[in-house]
């Protein structure tokens, strides 16, 4: 395993804000990837930030045989120092990390790769830190059938430390949408001999949906939540609009039900990210459809899944649909800080396409939408920003561009408010 660190000088600079609301921010590059021999290259996956506030990240690109990396970034005075913590080299073993990271509360990361592992076909991989670097645990290799195929999207874990992923195919099912599989919902446990993957639903590819990604919701009950990208209503032609879904633990079993269906230009497709609200509503980014953008799909939306007193479906209320115009479109992860407010980003944007910062702020029973930051993708900026953001205690945002930066390999931005909005 190789190491390597570098302090990276900070470009900063204002954006003025078009939209409903106007508000300034200042963005700096943290870190612009490609400077050195065997960098990670292309960071397309959301940032952890750890209680020191170091960041950490995933590359599916670079790193020492270009299979990808977890990259780490300390503060200092003078800039931030980056270390790749762990170079991939796929075969028998990990590669190219498709989701974020995730920590446990010893230290140890996990993720997936979405290739690598035993049979190729994926891996649920464990990180963990010793005195001479981290320590590469393989804890669950797909094997490509009914168990799951090609796993995507984030991890999460339960109060009993079991950790619950997607696959975007396998399972069976022979939906429209579907290849090799529909994709499931799969349970890693742990215990004295290791981990153990069972799949606590898989995809039937109707109106279940199909192709499940982006991340999952674990409540104080145990439930999990998630969006299937396909499947469901056919408002949008035989793939399906996409589902949100919710598994309930019952004696040993699981039972599942679709609590939203989406119709596209009604209220959205293709859901890619959940978060709840502090009432555990769903708030979450459709990253098609929509009534106003008429652009191939849609240009996507921000919607909010309200719980019913009882059983049955949630209600939908679009909190804004992108129009391709200041605000952008195919919109991201999204992140709700302590006040409720809501920021993510959209991939393409009005500043030469290359995409936005936003934010939705909750005003009552109304919202108010603003755009933080449009990209330009140059040597002192990013472009085609795709996994959100996350936010500090101070209000400051951090983020990955998949491309632009000092070396044109993307690079890790932070937006810093000023003292006043303005309306």
């Amino acid at each position: 395993m190789k190491y390597h660190s570098k302090l990276i000088s900070i470009f900063a600079f204002c954006f003025v804000l078009m939209s409903s609301a106007f508000a300034q921010y200042t963005e700096s590059l943290v870190y612009s990837f490609g400077g050195v021999t065997h960098d990670p290259s292309g960071p397309s996956t959301a940032l952890v930030m750890d209680a020191a506030g170091n960041l950490y990240g995933a590359t599916g690109t670079g790193g020492s045989v270009s299979e990808g990396a977890i990259y780490e970034l300390t503060p200092s005075g003078s800039g931030w120092t980056e270390t790749n913590i762990f170079n991939f080299i796929g075969g028998s073993a990990p590669g190219e990390p498709s989701g974020p990271i995730i920590f446990d509360a010893a230290g140890n990361i996990y993720g997936v790769s979405q290739v690598g592992g035993v049979n190729n076909k994926g891996t649920v991989y464990e990180l963990s830190p010793t005195s001479s670097g981290y320590v590469l645990t393989n804890q669950y290799n797909f094997l490509g059938g009914s168990d799951g195929n090609w796993p995507t999207g984030s991890l999460a874990f339960d109060a009993n430390g079991n950790i619950y992923g997607t696959t975007f195919q396998g399972g069976g099912g022979t939906g429209e949408s579907c290849f090799n599989g529909c994709g499931t919902v799969f349970q890693i446990t742990p215990s004295s001999s290791g981990w153990t993957e069972k799949v606590i639903y898989a995809f039937a590819g109707g109106a279940d949906g199909a192709s499940p990604g982006g991340n999952l919701l674990v409540d104080k009950l145990g439930s999990v939540y998630g969006g299937a990208t396909t499947g469901g209503s056919t408002a949008c032609g035989a793939n399906g609009c996409g589902t949100i879904f919710r598994l309930i633990p019952n004696a040993g079993s699981w039972h599942f039900a679709v609590i939203h269906s989406f119709q596209g230009k009604v209220g959205g497709a293709v859901p890619v990210s959940l978060a709840f609200d502090s009432a555990n509503n769903i708030i979450g980014a459709a990253q098609n459809g929509g009534s106003v953008c008429t652009t191939g799909a849609g240009c996507g939306l921000i919607f909010k899944l309200t719980r019913p007193t009882g059983s049955g479906f949630w209600k939908e209320t679009v909190l804004h649909p992108f129009t391709d115009k200041e605000d952008g479109q195919l919109p991201g992860a999204v992140t709700l800080d302590s006040n409720g407010n809501i920021f993510g980003t959209c991939f393409f944007g009005p500043w030469n396409g290359e995409g936005v910062v936003w934010e939705v702020s909750p005003s009552g029973t109304s919202y108010t939408f603003s755009v933080l930051a449009g990209f330009s993708n140059t040597t002192a900026d990013g472009g085609l920003p795709d996994a959100g953001v996350i936010v500090d205690s101070h209000g400051n945002l951090f983020g990955t561009a998949s491309s632009g930066g000092q070396f044109d390999h993307g690079a890790v931005f932070e937006l810093s408010p000023t003292t006043s909005t303005i309306e």
